[in-house]
């Protein structure tokens, strides 16, 4: 499975275990919440308007430097590793 590949619930369920696996204080809690509500978003299949979610920039920019963040304040590579093996071609 190629990055590309991956879809958007997917990457987030990702950064998510990054996120579980950085050093105590490298993010906020509220920054953990926000990713656990666009899995949420992502997993939404509704086609009401009222109940559809978009993501937009402020999503990816924010998805970015939480992946930055995460990325930089790893414990170890176990989570890593993981990635690389699932998104392995």
């Amino acid at each position: 499975m190629n990055w590309d590949s991956v879809d958007l619930t997917t990457k987030l369920k990702y950064l998510e275990a990054l996120m579980g696996n950085s050093t105590s204080g490298a993010l906020d809690t509220q920054d953990i919440q926000i990713i656990r509500a666009l899995i949420t978003g992502s997993q939404n299949t509704h086609t009401h308007e009222d109940l559809r979610f978009d993501i937009t920039n402020s999503h990816y920019r924010f998805m970015k430097a939480a992946w930055d963040t995460a990325m930089s304040n790893q414990k170890n590579n176990d989570v890593i590793n993981i990635i690389k093996t699932l998104t392995k071609p």
